[in-house]
């Protein structure tokens, strides 16, 4: 039997000793994941931090016990986590004859940095938004002594206080931190603020030593006894002992010895999206940028050539619409004036915008006349033209191969809206008469659905099929079909309504279907009503549950972080396993939202109105944008529809993840694939899933973007 004193008195003992490692050291020492898939070593937490932006996915078993976590290092300081778990709780069992499924929520502060002589010190909620299976709170510090030992020590409340516990001594502060109230408020989900802290406290500790850079041997002390579990019933002692053996950067496993005789196995898969790519884009080199002979400015070069300008928009326009295919763009219009090029194409291959951009400059130097200094490059993006990336051509030249050279090249560079040159129509684009009206493509899709009570995960594997048909370039038809070829999301639990309120969303598991499937038909219309604003019109089929109309205005400047837009839709429910049909729901919504990108890749936005429900709220949603194009978001809903009759949960939240396709295969690509996971599906906070919203269509190509991703422009 372990004694907590005697836990304290060896750790005070090696801290006071001359084992202190440098701060490099503590950084080298492999950093590990615990049971719950956060910073730790079995079951409990030390101090330590992820990568920045890391994201980290962590499956552990045992008898009567799995779960399945997500991790994110959200800043450098602070680690956050979703996780699915089944317990085999015995009261759960008594209750519904079956054990319980539960959703948890984490959060890990880094107070303190590790120093040669002192800790890091961490502060931590476990599960503090959901049903508090695992609700506890803690306060931990760790040591490296030497390049092979850490040492932890932490003291929790809560869960982590069920074995060895004592008297709180935040009590000396106040009465109420002594007691600490049970079970959890209405039907979950909330953040239950007044358990935080309260209760008897318990202490637990840890060493870890690396015996070789693969290998880690974990032992500790947990203060967590399992309680109401068939785990807690067979509990020997405290003691874990454990393994963490790294099968190469990015993934590791590690086997435990739990309570005495428990044994449990996890894997650890970790993708840090500040890294380029996993694999490594497979690109072909760029062409250089051809050099003009020298002349004494550019207002000395001669323009005689405009007195063939036909002939020489005829010629570039066919060896460049080669050059811009070769290297994954569409030459879409091309605009020659005295001293200045305007260029518009559609970007179909790059995953980052600012490699299209680049390259298009650089082969525009071939061929075009050598008075022209201007080169703009306008990327139409859905269908809208957003921004005007104009080059200095004389900066290209000089630049292109200094070792500041994207640098040098970007402060030459200005950014404006496509309205200030001729060629972008407002309300009509004309189509290029060379480009087909006519696109289509086929290839394979996944859906997924999680947190089914009575399935985790399901998930749908099928062909997509898009058409598009182009009356102008701002004007479009199109299609989308899915056949699902094997998969088992259709069937799953329909979810209780809410009392006064019409199924717009629980119902959902009904419209996956083993036949084809219209997954959206509309017809959409992009347009400029002026400078820094953009309008879009979408009629037909909106999504796989909704048909209707769909109208939205958007306020953006090239230069501001700030962005403003407002959008209405009239609906009428789908009817499921039908093509074309509808039921007699019809719903209204309308919001008005806020765009605001903090820099760095940190982006907010705020919507305010009515949801599909009739209830009236926000939601708040913020995301961190990695230049790879990487995205890893959260959100929150709050409405006026009272939390019990909102069902489990209380309020729909969640989190999303996008990551480009080339990030997985290392082939350039600019597709996407975008997972969200909520807590529940439920009709409270639901809107009207529209494929071409305003401003993610146009916020790649706004200045504060394409800064941030400038590097790119010359790969």
């Amino acid at each position: 039997m372990f004694r907590c004193r005697r836990i304290v008195s060896a750790l005070a003992l090696l801290a006071a000793g001359s084992l202190g490692a440098t701060a490099s050291q503590a950084q080298d020492f492999s950093q590990g994941f615990n049971t719950f898939g956060m910073p730790g070593v079995i079951d409990t937490p030390n101090a330590a931090a992820l990568p920045d932006g890391e994201l980290m996915f962590t499956g552990f078993a045992m008898r009567d016990t799995w779960r399945t976590t997500l991790t994110f290092q959200a800043l450098p300081r602070l680690t956050v986590a979703l996780r699915y778990s089944s317990i085999d709780d015995l009261a759960w069992r008594a209750m519904r004859g079956t054990g319980l499924r539960d959703r948890s929520f984490d959060l890990q502060f880094q107070l303190l940095d590790e120093g040669r002589y002192t800790p890091a010190l961490a502060v931590g909620l476990r599960d503090f938004l959901g049903t508090g299976s695992y609700s506890s709170e803690y306060v931990v510090a760790s040591k490296t002594f030497t390049p092979q030992l850490r040492g932890s020590l932490g003291m929790g409340w809560g869960r982590l206080a069920t074995h060895g516990a004592f008297s709180n001594p935040l009590g000396v502060l106040h009465s109420g931190f002594k007691t600490r109230p049970g079970g959890f408020t209405g039907l979950g989900g909330r953040v239950e603020v007044g358990r935080f802290f309260r209760g008897d406290s318990a202490l637990f500790a840890s060493v870890e030593y690396q015996a070789t850079p693969e290998l880690t041997l974990m032992a500790e002390y947990s203060s967590d006894a399992y309680p109401g579990e068939g785990l807690g019933l067979r509990r020997k002692t405290p003691l874990n002992l454990g393994f963490r053996y790294r099968l190469s950067d990015s993934a590791t496993l590690a086997g435990y010895v739990i309570q005495g005789r428990n044994v449990g196995l996890a894997a650890n898969f970790a993708l840090n999206p500040r890294v380029a790519s996993v694999r490594g884009t497979q690109l072909n080199a760029p062409p250089p940028v051809l050099v003009r002979p020298p002349a004494p400015g550019p207002e000395a070069r001669s323009t005689d050539w405009t007195g063939q300008r036909a002939q020489w928009h005829e010629a570039l326009t066919e060896s460049w619409s080669t050059a811009f295919a070769e290297n994954g763009m569409i030459l879409k219009d091309l605009t020659l004036e005295d001293r200045r090029a305007i260029i518009r194409l559609s970007n179909v291959r790059h995953e980052v915008l600012a490699r299209a951009i680049g390259r298009a400059a650089r082969i525009s130097t071939y061929g075009l006349p050598a008075s022209v200094e201007e080169i703009v490059v306008i990327p139409v993006i859905d269908g809208v033209t957003a921004s005007a990336i104009v080059f200095n051509r004389s900066a290209l030249e000089a630049h292109e191969f200094s070792q500041d050279g994207a640098q040098q090249i970007l402060a030459a560079t200005r950014f404006e809206d496509a309205l200030n040159f001729p060629g972008t129509g407002r309300y009509w684009q004309p189509l290029p008469p060379e480009r087909s009206r006519f696109i289509w493509s086929v290839g394979p899709y996944l859906d997924t659905s999680y947190f089914d009570p009575n399935s985790p995960l399901r998930a749908d594997l099928g062909l997509r099929l898009d058409l598009q048909y182009n009356l102008s370039e701002n004007l479009s038809a199109n299609l989308e079909m899915r056949q699902r070829v094997i998969g088992n999301i259709g069937g799953g639990t329909i979810g209780p309504a809410s009392p006064g309120y019409p199924r717009v969303r629980t119902t959902g598991s009904l419209y996956s279907s083993s036949t084809p499937v219209v997954e959206r038909a509309t017809v959409d219309y992009l347009f400029r009503p002026a400078q820094d604003f953009y309008g879009r019109l979408s009629l037909g089929m909106l999504e796989r549950m909704y048909a209707g109309a769909s109208a939205e205005l958007l306020w953006s400047r090239v230069d501001s972080p700030l962005a403003l837009g407002v959008e209405v839709n009239a609906l009428r429910q789908r009817a499921p396993n039908s093509l074309f049909g509808t039921n007699n729901l019809r719903v209204n919504s309308w919001h008005v939202s806020g765009y605001y990108s903090f820099g760095d890749g940190f982006h907010a936005q705020l919507d305010l109105g009515r949801y599909m429900a009739g209830d009236m709220g926000g939601t708040l949603t913020l995301e961190r944008e990695f230049a790879n194009g990487i995205r890893v978001g959260a959100y929150a809903t709050l409405t006026d529809m009272p939390f019990d009759v909102f069902g489990e949960g209380s309020f729909d939240k969640g989190i999303h993840v996008t990551i480009p396709i080339a990030t997985l295969l290392g082939t350039p690509t600019t597709a996407r694939q975008t997972t969200t996971i909520n807590s529940i599906t439920r009709d409270g906070g639901a809107r009207v899933n529209i494929a071409n919203r305003l401003y993610p269509s146009i916020r790649d190509s706004r200045e504060h973007a394409l800064r941030r991703s400038w590097e790119a422009a010359l790969q």
